[in-house]
């Protein structure tokens, strides 16, 4: 059990930085102007706070944030499909909790 919730803390940080460093260097998606660059720089610090054991709840708090507005955004304007892999993403930050 503790190998594994290591490892899913591990992989739900990766996940992030390449989400955020998909952001940095995207063409830009059609949102306000600079929005895609700092969210792809949120989700790189929170990837790096996820990996320092001490910041981790740091980190998943800042991630669980980001995610939280992209979900009620996606949501208010209907698109609930794209909602459901940022809603299951949300989800899957709860073992990055309980990892030492």
């Amino acid at each position: 059990m503790h190998t594994l919730l290591a490892q899913t803390y591990l992989e739900i940080s990766a996940v992030f930085a390449a989400a955020g460093g998909l952001l940095l260097v995207a063409p830009r998606f059609g949102g306000p102007q600079g929005f895609q660059r700092v969210t792809g720089s949120v989700l790189l610090v929170a990837a790096a706070l996820m990996l320092v054991p001490m910041l981790r709840l740091a980190g998943v708090g800042l991630a669980a944030f980001v995610l939280f507005l992209a979900a009620t955004t996606l949501i208010s304007r209907r698109r609930y499909m794209a909602a459901a892999p940022v809603v299951a993403i949300l989800f899957a930050l709860i073992p990055v909790t309980l990892s030492p």
